[in-house]
């Protein structure tokens, strides 16, 4: 059984901003940093990167599960 803790870190979707940080994103995803620099390599998220930082489009993370590739 989960603690009180652990459920007040779950967070849906929808409550997350319209742009994600990579941290956002590896979390939506249940991913390690490897396989989310993956993805972020072979252009399956749109994103851009700014300075040192990721900014990826949310709904492009959205599609990415519903087409589960």
């Amino acid at each position: 059984m989960k603690t009180r803790k652990e459920k007040n870190n779950f967070k849906l979707i929808a409550e997350y901003p319209e742009i994600l940080t990579f941290k956002e994103m590896i979390t939506i995803l249940r991913i390690d940093k490897v396989c989310g620099y993956k993805i972020i390599k072979e252009k399956k998220v749109k994103c851009v990167k700014i300075g040192r930082a990721w900014k990826i489009i949310k709904q492009s993370v959205i599609e990415l599960l519903e087409k589960g590739t």
